[in-house]
């Protein structure tokens, strides 16, 4: 997906484009070792991908040097520590709190936050979903376009559908997001898969600074403080 082929471009490009000695195996594999598996799992996965696709093309043996990262990688008990560890605490607001913020917002913003607000999606599905019916429910597709299967939901709260236009302005709001945020799509082994949905989600978070979107604020889920509620958290005030 594109996500993954960024991370592995930009390594060949700016990391392992300039090493000064040869590149073989036992320098790629000193480079995976400059991370920790545990403390930084995220970057450590990105690096053994970028290995796996120099594997891939077969200019270099690194199937050794794979098993060795891989095998380093936290596993049971010290995996479910981690993942608890650096997992982000969500922020829900409540329905009067997201209400109040989504009045205030120009008709765009207000129906894309809005449609992800009232119906719990995941961001990129917005850009996939096919419609809201009479009943107020909305379709989101599979068949590799979205991280699920085909699925139903019904408006929570109902109001919010004629409140913020969601269904009256659909074909105008949603023309506009797919025209603003193109989804792109590429042939994997025969299937056709949505290959930037991370890329297109981004874009609404990127939204409050490139437009300077007011922030709602809210208390996180777990713990004390407060927090900005990103759009994704409006999937779980759903």
């Amino acid at each position: 997906k594109e996500g993954s082929r960024v991370h592995a471009i930009n390594d060949l490009r700016l990391r392992i484009g300039r090493f000064r000695n040869p590149v073989d195996a036992q320098l790629l594999l000193r480079w995976g070792l400059e991370l920790d598996p545990v403390a930084s799992l995220k970057s450590f996965n990105r690096r053994i991908e970028t290995l796996s696709q120099i594997q891939r093309s077969g200019l270099l043996d690194l199937a050794a040097v794979l098993d060795q990262l891989r095998a380093m990688r936290p596993k049971g008990a010290a995996e479910k520590i981690r993942k608890a560890s650096s997992m982000r605490v969500r922020v829900i607001p409540s329905d009067e709190d997201l209400q109040h913020w989504l009045d205030r917002l120009e008709p765009f913003h207000q129906w894309v936050f809005g449609c992800i607000a009232t119906y719990g999606l995941r961001p990129h599905e917005l850009w996939h979903a096919e419609g809201i019916d009479r009943h107020g429910w909305i379709s989101i597709p599979g068949d590799m376009k979205t991280k699920t299967g085909e699925h139903f939901a019904p408006a929570v709260p109902e109001a919010w559908v004629e409140r913020y236009g969601l269904r009256e302005n659909w074909e105008q709001f949603h023309d506009q997001l797919n025209g603003r945020w193109k989804v792109r799509f590429a042939d994997v082994s025969g299937v056709r898969i949505a290959v930037n949905n991370v890329a297109v989600s981004n874009s609404l978070y990127k939204e409050f600074q490139r437009k300077g979107l007011q922030k709602l604020w809210a208390p996180v889920a777990d713990g004390e403080g407060m927090d900005w509620v990103r759009p994704y958290d409006l999937r779980h005030a759903y």
